[in-house]
């Protein structure tokens, strides 16, 4: 009978047997110790190893990152200036080329009256001297020509002196 108990026993899942339930109890509370041990004193410890390692290295990029925006915002602030302090040198070359331009422009254009009116005058002396040798060679040609008429249709000579009195009168009557 004995050995029908056991057959009637051992016919069950060993875990349920309660006649080897206490060494089970022995060897989970082992197993269970030592997982806890192994995951508390070496996996955790590797994971927050490697966790931290992670965290530093993210904190490093971020810094770096930070510095490097920082110093692109310097190098910005740098070409900001440049480019304002170039715009201005533009502006006052601009401003001087323009002046130097205007103060050529103002002295070739003096220089330009100037000879413009030294040509006017001399342009008007000449005329004015054509215009007396004109008003000369008239007077002589109109005496001569009067003398040489009245010589023609007169037989009497009148005196040169005569004639040049009758034509200067004339002209003079003409030119009022």
């Amino acid at each position: 009978m004995a050995s029908e108990k056991v057959a009637e026993t051992s016919s069950g899942m060993p875990q349920l047997d309660f006649a080897t339930f206490p060494n089970q109890v022995f060897w989970i509370l082992v197993f269970t110790v030592l997982f806890y041990l192994i995951v508390r004193y070496v996996i955790v410890p590797r994971l927050e190893n490697i966790m931290t390692s992670r965290q530093d290295l993210i904190n490093a990029d971020i810094q770096q990152a930070e510095e490097f925006n920082k110093e692109a915002h310097k190098i910005e602030e740098q070409i900001t200036l440049k480019m304002d302090e170039a715009h201005r040198e533009a502006l006052n070359i601009s401003a001087s080329t323009k002046a130097q331009l205007k103060e050529k422009v103002d002295s070739a254009m003096k220089e330009i009256e100037e000879t413009v009116s030294k040509q006017t005058q001399d342009s008007e002396k000449r005329i004015s001297d054509i215009e007396k040798k004109s008003k000369q060679n008239i007077k002589e040609i109109s005496i001569e020509l009067s003398k040489d008429l009245i010589g023609r249709f007169s037989e009497n000579k009148l005196e040169t002196s005569k004639v040049e009195k009758m034509v200067s009168d004339q002209i003079k009557g003409r030119q009022l």
